[in-house]
């Protein structure tokens, strides 16, 4: 099968308060991704945005949907999933109060396949002849797809694009040969008229990628050699007159000054050749570098990820180029090019400390805690050795025992829903009502419970995490209390969860192995998810937390003596460093309060979020 790619060239509307226009274009690195899903291409354009709503901050959130939708699982079909993504997004997004287009494509292999929402089209020029291949509808998402040759020109157009457009004007854009010529013709329509925030236009040639192409041998370094001829000497003696030793001196004398400019000729043509190759290198690496830190910059909002890939690649060429030693204003220029880029996506945080937030000993001698949990403003306290819940109101700082004395034997872990804590024992799961500070008990203990590991709560619903069972057993709320068990996995062909070290709930299951690997279920089956952008692997990772009130995954990597931010699509977000990090039990996090709480024995720190 014949694999394509594009080269593509854009052109929006300067934005208003209200209204807004962008295109988002993604070329994956991950194999299965670039096989299942190819590139992918979006127009979007809206207006009428609620005063008070940043209209650029609006539009990014819903181009970072569409892509989280469309690469979020690769098993149904591309053109299927498109489709359902660009239908989802703009269900969400888009409503009676305001406007809402999206056209979006994707290329897998020679296959274009197309889905708008709103009043856009996308227009193929072939052999050329220009055609309107598929128009959109306000009322529903309209949908194409076919091959495509090389040389083909496409281009996505919103509503406003083709209404300002004069006859003939789109058809001589045309036929300029470039993406890049073409927008450029069409670059006064976006000036002007506030509505024309609603211009946007994708352009793209589509090429065909050679199925192998052999690398050139490397350039073979010239050798630059003078050979002088062996000159065999032997004894003589001869006599001459002084006047003929006088005339040989001065023809040695000149011959030796010829030989002198020679060799000092050649020496500096080497020079010079060397230097004028060092400028070609150092103008090469310049640009590329240049290249890479625009392409990352437009990428920081929509795929942080790959923003940090390209500056950390735009870095080791500046390496390189300050190896040349071409001392010019233009390295320095650069070089603070790179690190402001790089301050946009690396997002690490050093430490020195993590100030105190509570004393534990305040509520009674010698309490500490295992484990830490969010309740609303609420921090819940479990302690282990005392057998003891503690609550702390985060905005009063004020605490409290809030049960004890009849929590099950061998209280060992604990989850929360609105009022409510559970405490998992040997006789079972008891609930305690945190206004009323009575415990019953809710569930007895099951013989065919394995190793309950962790527990966690959503919607009501507890979940059971046993590793030896290979099970997540869901127990659900009822209004008489809760149902029996059931097996939660949707397949019998389980990951080995003999690692697990920490789970976290928000509809989904996140489970956090040892090695590092993250497991992320929802309605019971594994979802494919990995981080990316990290400088480095985990090490020793013990927490991980989310909450369906947190837009981004935390990961306590004792190992790295830091926590690790990732959006819940596995882009790095940035990392907080402190070497007491490794002495950490538990942590929660309140993006609302911009806060990371941190359980260290009697105590709780805090780290503020940026």
């Amino acid at each position: 099968m014949k694999n394509f790619t594009v080269r593509i060239s854009k052109l929006v509307g300067p934005p208003t308060v209200s209204s807004w226009s962008q295109i988002h274009d993604f070329f994956p690195d991950d194999l299965e991704k670039k096989q299942k899903r190819g590139i992918f291409l979006a127009v979007l354009t809206f207006s009428g945005v609620e005063q008070g709503i940043d209209a650029v901050s609006y539009g990014r959130e819903i181009l970072s949907r569409i892509h989280e939708e469309y690469y979020g699982e690769i098993e149904t079909s591309a053109m299927e999933k498109l489709v359902t993504s660009v239908k989802k997004v703009a269900a969400e997004f888009d409503g009676s109060e305001h406007h809402l287009e999206i056209i979006a494509g994707a290329l897998v292999e020679n296959a274009l396949y197309l889905a708008i929402s709103g009043l856009g089209e996308v227009l193929v020029k072939r052999n050329g002849q220009l055609q309107k291949i598929l128009v959109g509808t306000s009322e529903k998402t309209e949908s194409a797809s076919g091959f495509v040759l090389p040389g083909d020109l496409v281009v996505f157009g919103t509503e406003a694009l083709a209404k300002n457009l004069a006859d003939g004007v789109l058809k001589a854009a045309l036929d300029n040969e470039t993406p890049e010529e073409i927008t450029e013709v069409l670059a006064p329509l976006t000036i002007g008229k506030e509505e024309n925030a609603q211009i946007a236009c994708l352009v793209f040639r589509v090429s065909e990628i050679p199925e192998s192409v052999s690398e050139p041998p490397p350039a073979k370094k010239a050798k630059f050699k003078i050979s002088v001829p062996k000159i065999n000497l032997r004894r003589f003696t001869i006599k001459v007159s002084s006047e003929s030793t006088k005339g040989r001196r001065i023809a040695f004398s000149i011959a030796l000054v010829l030989i002198v400019l020679l060799l000092t000729s050649v020496f500096f043509g080497i020079t010079k050749r060397g230097q004028t190759e060092k400028t070609k290198i150092y103008t090469d690496l310049s640009v590329q570098i240049d290249q890479k830190i625009n392409d990352g910059q437009a990428l920081v909002t929509l795929n942080p990820s790959k923003a940090k890939e390209l500056f950390l690649s735009a870095q080791q060429q500046l390496d390189q180029l300050k190896n040349l030693k071409i001392n010019i204003p233009e390295t320095q220029q650069l070089t603070a090019k790179v690190e402001d880029a790089l301050g946009l996506v690396v997002k690490e945080y050093s430490l020195s400390e993590a100030p105190l937030f509570f004393d534990l000993g305040l509520i009674k001698d010698k309490a500490s805690g295992n484990q830490l949990f969010l309740l609303g403003k609420k921090l819940v306290v479990f302690d282990k050795a005392a057998n003891n819940i503690y609550t702390i109101d985060i905005d009063q700082k004020s605490a409290k025992i809030a049960a004890g004395k009849d929590l099950p034997v061998n209280s060992r872990l604990i989850a929360g829903d609105s009022n409510f804590v559970f405490t998992l024992g040997d006789e079972g799961i008891f609930k305690t009502d945190l206004s009323n500070q009575t415990t019953s008990q809710m569930i007895k203990t099951d013989s065919e419970w394995g190793q309950i590991k962790a527990l966690g709560d959503f919607g009501g619903n507890l979940y059971l995490f046993d590793p030896l069972k290979k099970s997540i057993w869901r127990y659900q709320s009822l209004e008489t209390g809760f149902s029996t068990k059931q097996t939660w996995f949707k397949s019998t062909t389980l990951p080995d969860f003999a690692g697990a070290v920490s789970m976290a709930v928000d509809g989904s299951i996140w489970l956090l192995d040892q090695n590092g690997k993250i497991y992320k279920f929802t309605g019971g089956v594994q979802e494919s998810f990995s981080l990316k952008g990290l400088d480095k692997p985990l090490l020793l990772p013990a927490v991980i937390y989310t909450d369906s009130d947190q837009t981004n995954v935390y990961i306590l990597d004792k190992g790295n003596n830091r926590i690790l931010v990732s959006s819940k699509s596995g882009d790095y977000q940035g990392q907080y460093i402190w070497e007491g990090l490794s002495g950490i039990t538990d942590f929660v996090v309140t993006e609302t309060d911009k806060k990371i709480f941190l359980l260290q024995e009697n105590k709780i720190l805090t780290i503020e979020l940026k």
